[in-house]
Formats: C-alpha cells, sequence, structure tokens
C-alpha cells in the first residue's frame, strides 16, 4: 500500500504517521546528540592544557593537601598565573566548566574546598 492510498482517520494512516514522527524525532535527537558530544569534546580539549598547567602549578607549590583537598583561592591564584587574567568573573565561569567536567569536585555549598578528582591528578 502506498502513502497516497492511505486515508486520513484509518487506524492505518494514524499508524504510519506517528511512525513517521517517531522516526524523525529519533533522528533530531541523534543529530543533537552528536553535535553536543562534538562541543563536549572540544571544551574537554581546552580545559586540559589548562588543567596541566594549573596541576603542574598546584603541585609545585604543594597546593593539593591531604586527601586530595585544594582551596578555590589556590586554584584561583594558579589560574591567574597559567592564563593572566585577574578578573574573578571568567574564573568562576571556568570552574563551574571544571565541575561539570569531572576534574574536580566540590565539598561545600559555598564552593570553597574542592577535592581533585582522578581525572585531574593523572594529567
Amino acid at each position: 500500500m502506498k502513502v497516497g492510498e492511505l486515508k486520513k482517520g484509518t487506524e492505518e494512516y494514524n499508524q504510519w504517521r506517528m511512525g513517521m514522527h517517531a522516526k524523525l524525532i529519533g533522528k533530531l535527537k541523534r543529530m543533537h546528540d552528536n553535535e553536543r558530544l562534538a562541543k563536549l569534546n572540544k571544551r574537554d580539549t581546552g580545559l586540559e592544557s589548562e588543567l596541566t598547567q594549573i596541576k603542574q602549578h598546584l603541585d609545585s607549590t604543594d597546593s593539593i593537601r591531604e586527601q586530595n583537598k585544594v582551596h578555590v583561592e589556590q586554584i584561583y591564584k594558579a589560574w591567574v598565573v597559567v592564563t593572566g587574567y585577574r578578573d574573578d568573573r571568567p574564573f568562576k565561569r571556568r570552574l563551574h566548566e571544571y565541575i561539570d567536567a569531572g576534574y574536580i569536585i566540590p565539598l561545600d555549598s559555598k564552593y570553597k574546598l574542592f577535592r581533585a578528582e582522578k581525572k585531574l591528578l593523572v594529567l
């Protein structure tokens, strides 16, 4: 049976329409997922180079304390040395990117103390 032969309002027509809708939605979801993953991969490669330098600075100043804990001020000081920026607004955005990417995990609700995750420690 061809699409043009289906009559509106019939059960076959409704099933065909729902099937086509489901296929289209699935295709759009896959397309957006691929775009999102590409953006995340691009962001992570940029974060890794910056975080490698920050980690080297934290290691050289013994800022990563026992149990891999580090204070936000220490991360900020290392970030200023690496990037050269002194404004804290871009740092706060970048800090949330570090958290979202799983490099550090906040240990308190005010984002003052963080735990360095294995992903950061192996850089």
